[in-house]
Formats: C-alpha cells, sequence, structure tokens
C-alpha cells in the first residue's frame, strides 16, 4: 500500500495550475500570452481564476491514487490538464501593470509541468516493479521542488487577487 504522505503529494499535483504546472511543449517559457489587446484587471482576474478552478476540478475528478499505477495513471491525466490549462492562461493578455509577473507566473507553470513529465518516467519504470517506495520517494523529491515553486508564485498571485490560482 502506498503511504499516506503520496496522498498528500497526489493533492498538490491535482492543484498544479492553482500551485502553478505548465505546458512548455508548446510556447517557450519566455513567450508572453497570445491575445491581442489587454484585458481589464477584473476581466482578467475572473479569467485566471476561472481557468485555475477548471482544472482543479478536473483534476480532483481523477479521484485518489492508491497505488503505485495510479499513480502513473494519475499524473498522465494531471499532465494533460495542466497542459489545457496552460495553453487558457497563456491565450490571455493580462493588463499592462500584470504583464511581466505574469510572464513569470506562467513560467513558473512551465518548470512545474516538466517537473511532473520528467518524473513520469521514472515512476513508470518504478511502478512496473511494483516498487511504491521507489514511487513515494521520487514523488517526495518532486512534491518539495514543486512546492517551492509554487512558493515563489503565490506572493504575485494573491496581491493580484488570482485566489484561485494559489
Amino acid at each position: 500500500m502506498i503511504l499516506p504522505r503520496l496522498a498528500a503529494v497526489a493533492a498538490c499535483l491535482a492543484t498544479a495550475v492553482a500551485c502553478g504546472g505548465g505546458d512548455t511543449s508548446s510556447q517557450p517559457t519566455t513567450a508572453p500570452p497570445t491575445t491581442t489587446s489587454a484585458l481589464t484587471k477584473e476581466a482578467f482576474v475572473a479569467a485566471v481564476n476561472a481557468t485555475c478552478k477548471k482544472a482543479l476540478t478536473e483534476a480532483q475528478d481523477v479521484g485518489d491514487p492508491s497505488t503505485a499505477a495510479e499513480y502513473v495513471a494519475g499524473t498522465e491525466k494531471y499532465i494533460g490538464i495542466l497542459e489545457e490549462g496552460q495553453r487558457e492562461l497563456r491565450a490571455l493578455e493580462p493588463p499592462a501593470d500584470a504583464k511581466a509577473k505574469y510572464v513569470e507566473f506562467v513560467a513558473a507553470n512551465d518548470e512545474q509541468i516538466q517537473l511532473l513529465r520528467d518524473l513520469l518516467p521514472t515512476i513508470q519504470a518504478a511502478a512496473a516493479k511494483n516498487d511504491e517506495a521507489a514511487v513515494e520517494a521520487e514523488f517526495g523529491a518532486a512534491f518539495t521542488e514543486f512546492n517551492a515553486i509554487a512558493e515563489k508564485q503565490a506572493p504575485w498571485a494573491n496581491s493580484y487577487e488570482l485566489t484561485e490560482c494559489t
């Protein structure tokens, strides 16, 4: 049986758009959002919060894994959810006062999704051996790094009222 610590890891991964999370495959981390005109602060905050909330709901619907194989399947699903959320976030043009910080926010999301992508082959190999201890160790290390990125994002996100994204 997977130790309880992995449930906490899965919970954070389920909120990866809220904690961060992103898609490095479609655009480089330095790419600005892709809309052509800046949104008002109110419209921007509402759109970002809606995207984060949607991703969180979809990730929670994945369910709680209880085996190494379920962690692999869940991580694969989380990555897909996060990539879609990141595409939606990239499509938003923030107000001028938020642009630089938003680009940093989106780049941090990219770091988190890459962390999950890098984790996946390792946990796949461990799951193939039914090595739940290895899955736990790898998730634990990834969770620490994932949270460190999220902690860097939180001050700006909170100050800009992105309440569904922290």
